[in-house]
């Protein structure tokens, strides 16, 4: 499956990704690749493949990714290898550059997965501790 977020360079200048890692993750899953998608139909939230099917775009890789000033329609997409179980990520880490000068944020972000699909389909999954 995949997740996204969307990228917001809201400086005067040209910001370079060179990596987003999961922080603070438990369970039977991983995080596996990452890409950006450029001015995709519709923001990625959540899908059940990788890259998304419905987004008319084709995913580029994220290191070197240059998010121009001012922009606001890169989406961060992320694919999640499920396992059976619970997984949870509670922080997304993501390191950038620009000119020479080298940055790294970190988002409270708390995302889970429950698997499989049809065990948590009545009563969702438990609420992260």
């Amino acid at each position: 499956m995949s997740f996204g977020f969307t990228l917001l360079n809201d400086s005067n200048r040209p910001v370079t990704l060179d990596a987003v890692a999961a922080i603070d993750e438990s369970g039977p899953s991983m995080v596996l690749r990452s890409a950006v998608l450029h001015h995709p139909r519709s923001v990625v939230y959540a899908n059940t493949t990788y890259p998304p099917s419905d987004v008319a775009t084709a995913p580029h890789p994220l290191k070197g990714w240059v998010v121009k000033p001012h922009e606001n329609d890169d989406n961060l997409i992320l694919e999640v290898h499920v396992r059976r179980g619970i997984w949870v990520m509670r922080e997304l880490r993501l390191a950038y550059h620009a000119d020479s000068h080298h940055y790294a944020v970190t988002f409270p972000f708390t995302f889970e997965v429950c698997t499989p699909f049809k065990k948590w389909a009545k009563r969702g999954c438990p609420q992260p501790q």
